[in-house]
């Protein structure tokens, strides 16, 4: 289950790291307080640049409680951004060589 399903948009261009223009990307993990933390600049195709900044944990005592708060801050434009947020229960990992999720079993 992808518990960090996200979707972004702005004026119906979707966001997109594999296509869409950023800046400024950063990661930071912070021990002390067990969060993880990412943002960048997305420059959108109509010179919209927005700065999102993803902010994530989990419980150690209930690790089956995950958290994500998004930031929004518009650098040089004022208007509307549309966010959609689940559970993906479709996505599929692949854990190691040979493995397959969708039986449950190890190749030979």
């Amino acid at each position: 289950v992808d518990w960090l399903y996200t979707r972004i948009n702005i004026d119906g261009e979707e966001l997109d790291l594999a296509k869409v223009k950023f800046s400024n990307f950063k990661r930071t993990l912070d021990l002390r307080n067990a969060t993880l933390k990412r943002e960048f600049v997305w420059t959108t195709s109509k010179n919209k640049q927005l700065r999102i900044t993803f902010l994530r944990f989990t419980n150690i005592v209930n690790t089956a409680m995950g958290c994500q708060r998004v930031i929004f801050e518009p650098l040089n434009f004022s208007g509307e951004v549309k966010i959609c947020s689940g559970l993906d229960f479709d996505t599929i990992y692949e854990l190691a060589a040979g493995w397959d999720q969708t039986q449950g079993t190890g190749s030979s």
